[in-house]
This record gives C-alpha cells, sequence and structure tokens, in this order.
C-alpha cells in the first residue's frame, strides 16, 4: 500500500499501490466492499471536494468513481504520453466538475468530468509541474514546477496573474503549496521554510524560519489566523499569519519530549532542574501553547499515550512501571508494574491499556495484553499475526483497536479487533506490500 485517502466526512477510505489493487473501505464496518483491479501502480488517490467523486491517477490515464454507486463515470488517457508522474500534479475545482492536472511538458490541462471534455489548457514551459493547488472559490490555480518557478493563474479566462521564482532559484520544485481557508494567503513549504504570498497582489509578506530541519508538515488553522508546522527535528511551531511571527513553538531536546493527542493538544515533559531527577508534565492546546495546564513531577518517560484533550495520559517508564494519570488530580490514577513492556496505548476513556513487549526489528508472535485500570489487572489478549509492530491506536470511540506491523522487507498488515470480544473483524492491506500507517476521523 503506497496511498490512501480519506473522504471528506470520514465514511470511505480509499487505498492503492503497487499491486495495480484499489481498495475501497467502508469505515462504519471497517471491511472492504470493493476492489478495483487491473490497475498500474496507483500514483495518487483523491477525493473531490464534497467527497462524491474519487480519482486515480496512473501513468497514462486518469480514472474516476461515483461514490454513490462505485462506478466509473469517466477517463482521459493518452497512451504514449504519461499525463501526471508526481502525487500532487491533480487537483478538483471546488466549484465545478473540473478536474486539474499536469503533464510532464508542464501542460496543464482543465477537463470536465462530467462532460468527459477538455475546457482548455495552459501551455508548459518544458518542465514538469509537480504542484497544483486551486483556491477555496475555485478562480485561482497555483502551480509550481520541478525548476522552481511558481506561477499563478486566472482559472476562469486562464490567463497569468504572477509569476516568481527562477531555475536557479528554487522556491517550490516539488514542494507543498497550500491556500488559507478564507483564501487571502498561500503558503508554500521549501525544506525548513515556509513562504507566505497574499493573493490579491502576490507580494511575498514573509519567510517563515526557525525549524532546524526539514518541514515534514504544515496546516493553516480553519479561521486562517494561524499556520502549524511541524518540522523532522521534533518542533511544533505555532504561527500568526497575519503578523508572520513564530508566537509559540515547543522542540523536542534532550531535556524535554512531548506527545499529541489525536485532536490537536500536547502533553510535554521538562527536566525540573540539572539536579533533580523528577520531570514536569503539562498539558498544551494549540493554538495557544502560553497557557499551560500542570499535570505533576514523575519519572521520565520511555514513552507517552495521550488519546484526546483533557483524557488521562499513561506513561511508560524505564524500570517497566505504568503510571495513568489524569490532568488535576492530586494522585495517581493508576500505577503498576508490567515487565518487559516496551509500548502502552490507552483507551480514549482511559479505562483500558494495551501494552506490547515486541521489540524494534524483532519478529515475533507474542500476543498483546490487555488491562483493566481501575484494578491494574491483566484481563485478556489480542493473539495479533508475527511480525515487529510499527504503531498501533484506539478507534475514537475506544470500542476497536488498530495494529500495524512489518515482517520482512515490504511485507506488512495492520488488524482491527474488537477490544470488548478480543477478537479479530477486519485485516487491512496486503502481504505483499508495505503499510506506512493509518488516521482516524473523530466521527468513527
Amino acid at each position: 500500500m503506497t496511498r490512501l485517502v480519506l473522504s471528506p466526512d470520514g465514511k470511505w477510505l480509499a487505498t492503492g499501490g503497487l499491486d495495480g489493487h484499489i481498495r475501497l473501505w467502508d469505515m462504519s464496518i471497517r471491511q472492504p466492499v470493493l476492489t478495483i483491479s487491473n490497475r498500474q501502480n496507483v500514483g495518487q488517490l483523491l477525493f473531490s471536494p464534497d467527497g462524491q467523486v474519487l480519482a486515480a491517477r496512473e501513468a497514462e490515464r486518469i480514472s474516476l468513481w461515483a461514490r454513490d454507486s462505485w462506478k466509473p463515470i469517466a477517463e482521459v488517457s493518452e497512451r504514449g504520453t504519461p499525463v501526471a508522474t508526481d502525487p500532487e500534479g491533480m487537483a478538483f475545482a471546488p466549484d465545478a466538475p473540473r478536474l486539474v492536472y499536469s503533464k510532464r511538458d508542464g501542460t496543464i490541462v482543465l477537463w470536465n468530468w462530467r462532460t468527459q471534455s477538455e475546457e482548455g489548457q495552459i501551455p508548459g514551459e518544458g518542465a514538469y509541474v509537480s504542484n497544483l493547488s486551486i483556491s477555496p472559490d475555485g478562480h485561482l490555480l497555483v502551480a509550481g514546477d520541478l525548476r522552481g518557478v511558481v506561477q499563478v493563474w486566472s482559472l476562469p479566462n486562464r490567463q497569468p496573474l504572477a509569476r516568481f521564482g527562477e531555475p536557479q532559484n528554487k522556491v517550490a520544485g516539488s514542494y507543498e503549496i497550500k491556500f488559507s481557508p478564507h483564501g487571502q494567503l498561500v503558503a508554500m513549504l521549501v525544506a525548513q521554510n515556509i513562504l507566505i504570498y497574499e493573493t490579491q497582489t502576490w507580494k511575498q509578506l514573509a519567510t517563515l524560519q526557525g525549524h532546524s530541519n526539514a518541514v515534514a508538515n504544515f496546516v493553516f488553522t480553519h479561521d486562517s489566523q494561524r499556520l502549524i508546522t511541524y518540522g523532522k527535528e521534533g518542533a511544533i511551531k505555532v504561527w500568526d499569519a497575519n503578523q508572520r511571527q513564530d508566537r509559540q513553538a515547543i522542540t523536542k531536546t534532550s531535556d524535554n519530549g512531548f506527545a499529541l493527542s489525536r485532536d490537536g493538544a500536547i502533553v510535554e515533559w521538562q527536566r525540573v532542574s540539572a539536579l533533580d531527577p523528577g520531570w514536569e508534565f503539562s498539558v498544551l492546546q494549540p493554538p495557544s501553547l502560553s497557557n499551560r495546564r500542570k499535570v505533576g513531577v514523575y519519572g521520565r518517560p520511555v514513552q507517552v499515550s495521550f488519546p484526546r484533550a483533557g483524557g488521562p495520559i499513561a506513561m511508560l517508564q524505564s524500570n517497566d512501571v505504568v503510571q495513568v494519570v489524569q490532568p488535576g488530580e492530586a494522585r495517581t490514577r493508576a500505577e503498576w508494574k508490567i515487565p518487559g513492556c516496551r509500548r502502552v496505548e490507552l483507551s480514549p476513556d482511559g479505562r483500558l491499556l494495551i501494552e506490547s513487549h515486541r521489540a524494534p526489528g524483532i519478529d515475533n508472535r507474542q500476543p498483546l495484553g490487555v488491562w483493566d485500570v481501575s484494578r491494574s489487572n491483566r484481563i485478556g489478549q489480542l493473539d495479533i499475526g508475527r511480525g515487529t509492530i510499527g504503531w498501533m491506536e484506539f478507534t475514537p470511540d475506544g470500542s476497536k483497536f488498530v495494529v500495524g506491523f512489518w515482517y520482512g522487507e515490504g511485507c506488512g498488515l495492520a488488524e482491527v479487533w474488537d477490544v470488548a470480544q478480543q477478537s479479530k473483524i477486519a485485516t487491512f492491506g496486503k502481504s505483499s506490500s508495505p503499510l506506512g500507517g493509518l488516521r482516524f476521523t473523530l466521527e468513527t
């Protein structure tokens, strides 16, 4: 599995990979309901903004399916001329049945998928366009090519509006371009920096610098007032998008650490002092990182599980002691020792804990232990398949548990378990394809 995309309403998951299969999963039952075969390597999967159409891009064709029936509704194919070769070389317009995609020579095609007719082209300059982004109102198209040149067009009349960057001065290259929700700003990811442009005059307003390594991801908040960036060095920064300043930041160092909850809260632990062995835990809630809610002072954790904002926190210490604490409570909710424990995950309500003994790089068959937190008793186990665990997580309602693992190069699976019944109910992925990760929507 190399591609996966979740529908905007969180009800469908589409996956694709090197095996040429596209699988459609009904997230209400966590089961695949359809497999589309005889495809080439799936390079990109994309839902339309309303979630009613799924597009899949391969080397020489782009295919679309209607979500209500999962029947094919359109296809564009140019034999011998790859329509796209980059994951970001395709975008849906939000205001019309229009798909915009790029060819290898840099030509951008505007295609009406409902009438299956071409609406026009924007001539290329011989360099492949690796990034396409359409404004929320559907009027602007921003494209960045592999030379580092960024160009802006008016989609209604396909007229150029702005151009910046030169081939010798890489501006976008193969990096990411995103509009703010209100459409007045554009952010461009360039290695360790974010460039901010204003969409009326297309003047560069700021260069956001501060990460010591490449930026792995960035996102505007829903009100367009802040930009949150996450760097590969382990730092999360919250920027004021209007004042273009790094207002708040939290960085992982040898004297601190942090974990993120599914709903965007952060638990941070910091060394009390050089002479004190204790570590102070605090909870922070973006977009403001200034208001810290102290949890308490504990030992330095090997791993922390923080399922949701306002919920309990589980800490695994180096001496195999597991502690469960609730922010705001004076005492530790539970504490017990699990010899050989290497990883823990706490349920969102804090009642159950699932732990793993499997060591990284070791292929084994040890089951996962299920614990009742209130009694500190092991109440069962999940006999998952063999392999090294890559990640494991409860669903938001705590009723299901998903674990991903691999065994051998390029072989990976994910299993879904019913926690109450302690029984396996589904398997994701394929034994011959690598599985990178999975995320749940808050609705599931």
